[in-house]
């Protein structure tokens, strides 16, 4: 090459001063940010009940950290609990030691003690933070972070508002979890969505409840946990500051447990304009799904007369949270119909599914077929197709358009390049190989100085501190006692906009206004069945809030999903699946054709009955740590073999996801995974440390559906690598029940971890025998999938004169079409015992058990047991019993 011409030469000279005053403005606003945050038990009341939780600086949330781009993070956290707690700042760049996960990152913070986190802002952006400690999150550890670009924003915006979405439970989260892993289906019938024959019969999809069960797939539920309200900045309902006509920038961020939200505006669609932090190109959109761990920023122009309602709709539709903008007469946003989950998954059957040795082979999906590398392509899979009935899942998994499988980019990405086309007659694709192509692979490096592709484009906030907490943050310590304003609660407000809460209590933040004037788009009123129903106009009606409403609900099919007033398919036009067909970056993120790139295929496995979730069938474990190499493409093939969506989130890292938008496709750091689908993202390997990786549901995290992403070349510190195991911990949980009635007593008590059972079951009966007599079985048993398990144990029989010599037993339980469950076993007396069981929900509260038993030494035993759910705990019984006759009572869960 030759010298570079004086023009030349003087053009670079005047870059590199403009470049070099750019740097020292930048240097200026640059400052360390010193910060206090403390972690303490408070009692709270945000559902009418006083409740345990945690709170950091007395608030549920913790205060909006803002900082600049270029800052210095100094942020000391205190824990005046008495248990460990962390935090983790989910979506920040940060050295591995600062990430906060505890066994991973570094030692937990122990009680009493403080931890500094420091760290340099990296990036800008709408991100929040929480804790990765047991289940704290769900408790109230957990608040928004706001980053503005070192060059300013870009584009006006009148106003600025966090939005922090989340859910509560009145409920110890641990007690939770609990109830989740014995399984029973009382949370679907609080939440009114419980599923049964009479209620397929009414919706007209009786064919497809008994398809599923033959199928042996249980109920389809997109939601684990009842809630008992969902919050929006720490309220049901609250408002922000918004006049007629002004722009408004919300940063919507979905800080919740387990709830994905549908947010739609009253006053109109709003503009996206950023996605997990980072720009896209701007798109409007009606109605908007969030998904756990997910952030948004939306550009929203306020009308010009009334105020409106921002609503963030819980995915199932059991009950929302309203943020009010402008003055006047209240305009309503649309009410979102409930999932309608008879609607069948999958379309076709066949005797390859009925009859399926596993639970994957009974989806379609088995483990061969995922090794051969099917299902590489993003987009819906069915039966090694790719193929769905788009008639039972609406829109498809990309977002709210209809799925076009020659729009999923298939070649567009330079590590994408499957053979869609091969997919025909049952014939495998060839495995998708690594084709760079030709494109601009032009690398993002977090760890740059130039952060150009991470900077907002809208909105500087008027009148707003950046300093480095938002004050007015919620405080519920002793609200239960605090004074009601004379003014309208919901306008109380302090300077940033947040509520003085002070000067208000949770009972009266939740009232809606007596009287609303004028006209409102689609209203909300509350009938007596607990549905939310959309009426002209609001007719002033309290609406309850409660996810829980229909807990008590006692008509015949009132906590049926039938009874739902409005229902819609998930995924179609009202219920859209989040936007990822539409996010497009705003400049080029494709990565370097020269680098060498590992493929990572992951299946996300789960059982809902037992409730635990899997990475390729196991749980999180040191055995599986996911390698990578700095310097080369990490590519996550993930495939999703459940019925549910799982926000898969990576530390340390942005990825691009792979949507067909090409060169442009969209960063993120969390990700929706849809019902059977599957997902690609890849990132450059250039953040050198050990990094979690999970899904952001809570429980499914805690239930192992998580890995450790680890460097080759990087070593833990002593004193984390000291600790390391922690992180593998399986925990056991117990449970049990108790059937008192006037002929018998029937019970068990069981206790798991992931993958073992011990489980004592004993049956007593007095009635039509000489003398009281009975059975106890102790077994474990090693659980293999949903279909099977492997047991051995101990098994007596006596009366109440004599005990018979215990004999060993060895045997197995399998699944048998039409969920029907069996087992068989030998024992050391050489004898052989078989039974099968089925459970026949008439109504959602109303079940119906057969049982029956062949044993070579005693014969056949049979009963039929008829229950009635009362609570959470209680149910009525009547039953027959082949040996005991008839009888009733009571059944008690614990």
């Amino acid at each position: 090459m030759g010298m570079p011409s004086p023009g030349t030469r003087t053009v670079g000279l005047a870059a590199t001063m403009l470049a070099w005053m750019f740097l020292s403005s930048s240097s200026l606003r640059a400052e360390v940010r010193e910060i206090g945050l403390e972690i303490a038990w408070s009692e709270v009341n945000l559902s009418g009940v006083p409740a345990r939780a945690m709170t950091i600086n007395r608030g549920i949330p913790g205060p909006t950290l803002r900082f600049n781009e270029g800052d210095t993070a100094r942020i000391k956290v205190h824990n005046r609990m008495d248990v460990e707690t962390s935090i983790h700042w989910h979506g920040l760049l940060v050295p591995p030691g600062m990430d906060g996960v505890p066994n991973l990152s570094f030692p937990p913070i122990a009680p009493g003690s403080t931890f500094v986190y420091e760290f340099p802002i990296r990036q800008s952006g709408t991100y929040w933070y929480h804790s990765h400690t047991s289940l704290q999150e769900q408790r109230g550890v957990y608040g928004s972070i706001v980053i503005l670009p070192a060059g300013g924003l870009e584009d006006e915006a009148d106003r600025d508002h966090v939005v922090l979405l989340s859910d509560w439970t009145d409920i110890d989260p641990h007690r939770v979890l609990r109830d989740l892993r014995r399984g029973n289906e009382w949370p679907a019938l609080q939440r009114g969505i419980g599923q049964s024959i009479l209620g397929a019969a009414r919706a007209g999809r009786l064919g497809d409840y008994f398809r599923r069960e033959l199928q042996r797939m249980p109920a389809m539920d997109i939601a684990d946990v009842s809630y008992d309200r969902f919050l929006a900045n720490g309220l049901p309902e609250s408002s922000l500051p918004g006049q007629a006509g002004e722009t408004v920038r919300l940063r919507l961020i979905d800080g919740s447990a387990t709830t994905y939200f549908h947010v739609e505006f009253a006053g109109g669609p709003m503009t996206v304009v950023s996605a997990d932090g980072i720009d896209v190109e701007p798109f409007e959109i009606q109605r908007l799904l969030v998904g756990v761990a997910e952030t948004y920023d939306v550009l929203v122009k306020v009308p010009e007369e009334g105020s409106w309602e921002l609503r963030a709709t819980s995915h199932d539709a059991s009950g929302f949270a309203s943020v009010w903008l402008g003055d006047g007469s209240r305009h309503h946003a649309a009410t979102v119909p409930y999932p309608n989950s008879y609607e069948p998954m999958m379309t076709e059957l066949n005797p390859r599914r009925i009859f399926a040795w596993t639970p994957a082979g009974s989806m379609g999906m088995p483990d061969r077929w995922v090794e051969e590398g099917r299902f590489d392509q993003p987009g819906m899979n069915m039966d090694g197709h790719g193929e769905m009935g788009h008639g039972s899942m609406g829109s498809g998994s990309m977002g709210d358009g209809a799925m076009d499988h020659g729009s999923m980019g298939h070649g567009e990405s330079p590590h994408a390049a499957s053979d869609h086309d091969r997919v025909d007659d049952g014939e495998a694709p060839q495995t998708s190989q690594m084709d760079h192509g030709s494109e601009d692979h032009g690398a993002m490096d977090h760890g740059a100085a130039d952060h150009e592709s991470m900077h907002h484009r809208a909105g500087e906030p008027r009148s707003e501190d950046h300093g480095e907490i938002e004050s007015g943050t919620m405080d519920h310590h002793g609200v239960a006692d605090s004074t009601p304003s004379s003014a309208d609660p919901m306008q109380v407000q302090d300077a940033e906009g947040q509520h003085d809460h002070a000067s208000m209590d949770h009972e009266a933040s939740q009232r809606p206004a007596s009287k609303t004037h004028g006209p409102a788009s689609a209203s909300h009123a509350h009938d007596a069945s607990g549905d939310l129903e959309q009426d002209s106009k609001h007719d002033g009606r309290s609406v309850d809030r409660s996810g829980k409403r229909f807990g008590k609900a006692f008509g015949w099919l009132g906590t049926d999903l039938a009874s739902r007033k409005a229902l819609a398919t998930d995924g179609g036009t009202e219920r859209p699946w989040p936007p990822y067909d539409r996010l497009r970056a705003v400049e080029p993120t494709a990565l370097d054709a020269d680098q060498p790139v590992r493929e990572v295929r992951l299946t996300l496995d789960g059982d809902m009955e037992r409730y635990v979730w899997f990475l390729n069938n196991k749980p999180l474990s040191a055995s599986d740590d996911i390698r990578i190499r700095e310097g080369e493409v990490a590519r996550f093939i993930m495939i999703n073999r459940t019925m549910m969506h799982h926000p898969m989130h990576l530390h340390g890292h942005f990825f691009r996801v792979v949507n067909g938008q090409g060169e442009r496709s969209p960063l993120k750091h969390t990700v929706n995974v849809a019902p059977m689908s599957t997902t690609v993202i890849e990132f450059d390997a250039n953040e050198v440390g050990d990094w979690f990786f999970h899904c952001h549901l809570l429980y499914h995290m805690k239930a192992g559906m998580a890995r450790i992403v680890s460097y080759e070349s990087f070593e833990p510190s002593p004193d984390v690598a000291s600790i390391r195991d922690r992180m593998y911990a399986d925990p056991w949980y117990a449970w049990g029940s108790s059937d008192s009635l006037s002929h018998m007593n029937v019970g068990m008590v069981t206790t798991s971890d992931s993958r073992n059972i011990l489980t004592l079951g004993w049956e007593i009966g007095w009635e039509r025998v000489a003398e009281t007599s009975g059975e106890a079985t102790l077994t474990w048993d090693r659980y293999r999938n949903r279909f099977l398990r492997w047991f051995v144990g101990v098994d007596a029989e006596g009366n109440a004169e004599e005990i018979e010599d215990p004999r060993g037993v060895l045997g197995l339980r399998y699944v048998l079409p039409l969920n029907v469950e069996s087992f068989a076993w030998v024992d050391s007396d050489g004898e052989f015992r078989v039974g099968v069981e089925k459970m026949l929900h008439l109504t959602p509260r109303l079940g119906l058990a057969l049982e029956a038993e062949y044993d070579t030494a005693e014969e056949w035993e049979g009963a039929a047991r008829l229950s009635y759910t009362l609570s959470r705990s209680f149910d009525l019984v009547g039953q027959w019993h082949s040996d005991y006759g008839l009888g009733a009572g009571v059944s008690v869960r614990f």
